[in-house]
């Protein structure tokens, strides 16, 4: 019959587009969870309500959590240093997300610093030898133990002492 058609179309329940001509709906997926769209057509020459429709079922779901990552591990001296010398160690993490960060730092595999906010531990390097520093990286989002870590070694070595004078 060729009637002039119109579209409806609802989204859980409630109208987003009213009867109009056009066949499209454009919907930004922004509200998390299961949806149901459904839409009515009509000839006018029928039902008020519509002659027909359809529906469709959508789950909408947050994106990935991503983990952060550390990009750096870094002391504020460079090695080797004399023993007594305390050195400032700083973690540089990112997050896609923006979560909230919690570091954890270790010396030769003995945590030297729990699970806190702040990227930087200081250390007072007082005995001589090679050491290994590690820090871990949190979101609290993904793994409890750590999302990324970084190592780094240093050297302590016995401070310089005067010249004997006789």
């Amino acid at each position: 019959e060729s009637d002039p058609l119109e579209f409806q179309f609802s989204l859980d329940g409630n109208v987003v587009q009213d009867w109009s001509s056009s066949s499209v709906w454009s919907w930004t997926a922004d509200q998390v969870g299961s949806h149901v769209i459904q839409t009515n057509i009509r000839d006018g020459q029928h039902d008020s309500n519509g002659d027909s429709s359809m529906n469709a079922s959508f789950e909408i779901m947050l994106p990935p959590n991503n983990s952060p990552v550390i990009s750096d591990l870094s002391s504020d001296k460079e090695s080797p240093q004399g023993a007594g010398t305390t050195v400032a160690w700083t973690a540089t993490a990112s997050d896609s997300e923006n979560d909230p960060l919690e570091f954890q730092f270790w010396l030769d595999g003995n945590m030297v610093q729990d699970w806190s906010p702040s990227p930087t531990w200081s250390w007072a390097a007082d005995q001589v030898g090679a050491y290994t520093i590690q820090t871990e990286v949190r979101d609290g989002q993904h793994d409890q133990n750590g999302d990324d870590s970084r190592i780094a070694s240093f050297e302590i070595m016995a401070p310089n002492s005067p010249a004997d004078q006789t």
